[in-house]
């Protein structure tokens, strides 16, 4: 059965359930009433889901859903700053997967889960497909240029890229030692 609470901060406004949702109050905006509903949160590029709150003068934050739930039905007596996901799914805002942490126990769960590493393989394979790319768009103006006796500092500013990358790209085509 999904529980309703009010979210420290935010009473009368908005208000968290045990099952990760979050749900704005009918209330009286000027001169109209604006109806209670189920907010629709989005997804950040770090996995967590947020959503736009208002103190009710105007003023928009984005917050974070799995914070919201957290401060509405976990007690937090050691004031830890942070919000673990315990089964490292950040789009599992249930009540049930939340523990209040600190930043260390934070990053210690994550390298326990492996998340951590996975992000950085991810990152890694990001940056190297992404380098590949932009060695590919810009290798052959760069090795005729080369091979026209231009400098390098010369390639760089008529390519419009750093003098590092165009070193990187004459020494992987053999140009450079």
């Amino acid at each position: 059965m999904e529980i309703w609470k009010d979210i420290p901060g935010f009473e009368g406004l908005y208000q968290a359930s045990n099952e990760g949702r979050i749900r704005s109050l009918t209330r009286q905006v000027y001169n109209y009433i604006k109806p209670g509903r189920i907010l629709k949160s989005n997804i950040k590029n770090s996995g967590y889901l947020y959503l736009s709150t208002s103190n009710g003068n105007n003023k928009f934050k984005h917050a974070n859903v799995h914070r919201l739930v957290a401060l509405a039905f976990i007690p937090n007596p050691d004031s830890k700053p942070q919000v673990n996901h315990k089964d490292g799914n950040r789009l599992n805002n249930n009540v049930d997967n939340l523990e209040w942490c600190t930043a260390k126990e934070n990053i210690n769960h994550s390298l326990d889960s492996r998340r951590y590493k996975i992000g950085l393989q991810k990152k890694k394979e990001t940056r190297e497909r992404s380098f590949d790319l932009k060695v590919f768009k810009y290798k052959d103006e760069v090795v005729n240029l080369y091979d026209s006796h231009n400098t390098v500092e010369t390639i760089a500013s008529m390519v419009g890229i750093g003098r590092d990358f165009v070193t990187r790209i004459l020494r992987m085509h053999g140009r450079l030692k």
